[in-house]
């Protein structure tokens, strides 16, 4: 309720394995933290999260977005593109 933070988990084992805290430590990418406002915008403007696209390779403006492990997954709505955190729809949602 008071919005404090009561446990986190940044490691294996702080003295033993390593000191390094992941959970505040880490510098990762923040791609995949936007995709949840790119969504949610689209289903505020009247999309459904059943609406597919196709995970794909494909070139807009000179840029290729790229999945993870560069794998694509065919159809897929985006309700589970979300979930996967695929890039390449979430860049078309964005279109």
């Amino acid at each position: 309720r008071s919005g404090e933070i009561r446990s986190m988990v940044g490691g294996y084992d702080f003295y033993k394995e390593s000191q390094f805290n992941r959970a505040t430590q880490a510098q990762r990418q923040p791609g995949s933290t936007f995709k949840p406002f790119v969504y949610a915008t689209a289903i505020g403007a009247g999309f459904s999260p059943n609406r597919s696209y196709l995970d794909e390779r494909f070139m807009v403006d000179g840029y290729q977005p790229k999945n993870y492990g560069n794998k694509y997954s065919g159809w897929q709505s985006m309700k589970s593109a979300l979930t996967k955190s695929i890039n390449t729809v979430a860049v078309k949602v964005l279109m």
